[in-house]
């Protein structure tokens, strides 16, 4: 189980955005340069402009170049489905839990590939 996270921090803590506790599956790509070293799934806890924390079946180790895409929880008008899509680096592992600082990220719209996801096809997006 990962440690709990309180909202706000501490004068100790390294954090520099807002921590929401936002749930929401996700996928990570683990790379070295250009290349897909490991891929898996996860689902985030919380997650700040720089930063998030997630669980998966095992934690990652420090210093790992890191893509997520993350299923976000709202809609656009309330139908259009929207992904997070972060980079960035692991900074921390603890238990199944692992904390990355966001270097860059977007937000992607659904699309047609979502579909196919949908009917079984796998898809990895662009």
């Amino acid at each position: 189980m990962c440690p709990t996270v309180q909202l706000g921090g501490t004068p100790e803590d390294r954090r520099v955005g807002h921590r929401f506790p936002i749930e929401a599956d996700l996928c990570y790509l683990l790379l070295n340069g250009k290349t897909i070293v490991a891929a898996g799934h996860g689902r985030s806890l919380n997650i700040s402009s720089s930063g998030v924390l997630f669980e998966s079946m095992h934690s990652l180790r420090p210093g790992q170049q890191i893509e997520l895409s993350i299923a976000w929880p709202a809609r656009i008008d309330g139908i259009v489905r929207m992904q997070l899509r972060a980079s960035g680096r692991t900074v921390r592992e603890q238990d199944d839990c692992t904390g990355v600082r966001i270097l860059h990220y977007e937000f992607r719209t659904g699309g047609i590939r979502e579909r196919n996801v949908r009917q079984g096809e796998v898809a990895i997006p662009a």
